[in-house]
């Protein structure tokens, strides 16, 4: 017997902009079930929360803002709805425009690759997926064998961090 050792690579080639139009609440017919069609509870905000939040990023010394922002993109649902329905005169001009791009962002590019140990491909996935709608992604396999299914949701939790629920 052959043992084949694998590896298993999982790269983020960016958090990217733009809406992919998918449907949560209509998977896939040939999508496997149960988790796929529960959405996960993203914490929302009030108006007054993502105010106080803005207003507390606006007057907050350097080394504050980064965990302010990062909170500010955690809830970007609600910080997207915000500044859609307000001025923006919580923060300056740039900063909005800054703010308001990176609560924009809404896919991820994923890249999972299986290997042999001789480094030819077994599997090979490199998709663009939404952020926070759980995923079912049939990989592309080479040799014809059943094709492995990549089951997930990304997360951004952060300015510049993702988190994937497998």
């Amino acid at each position: 017997m052959i043992r084949l050792r694998t590896v298993l690579t999982l790269l983020l080639s960016g958090i990217l902009a733009g809406n992919l139009g998918a449907d949560p609440k209509n998977p896939k017919p040939d999508c496997v079930g149960g988790c796929a069609t529960v959405q996960r509870a993203q914490p929302t905000l009030e108006n007054s929360s993502v105010r106080s939040l803005l207003d507390r990023y606006r007057n907050a010394c350097d080394t504050d803002r980064d965990d302010l922002l990062d909170q500010l993109v955690f809830h970007w649902e609600s910080v997207s709805l915000f500044l859609a329905e307000s001025a923006g005169n919580e923060i300056s001009q740039p900063e909005l425009r800054f703010l308001r791009q990176e609560v924009e962002r809404d896919r991820v590019r994923v890249r999972i690759a299986v290997r042999n140990e001789e480094g030819r491909h077994l599997v090979h996935l490199d998709r663009v997926v939404p952020i926070g709608i759980k995923q079912h992604l049939h990989a592309e396999n080479p040799d014809g064998t059943t094709r492995p299914i990549a089951s997930f949701t990304a997360e951004r939790v952060a300015l510049d961090r993702i988190w994937f629920r497998l």
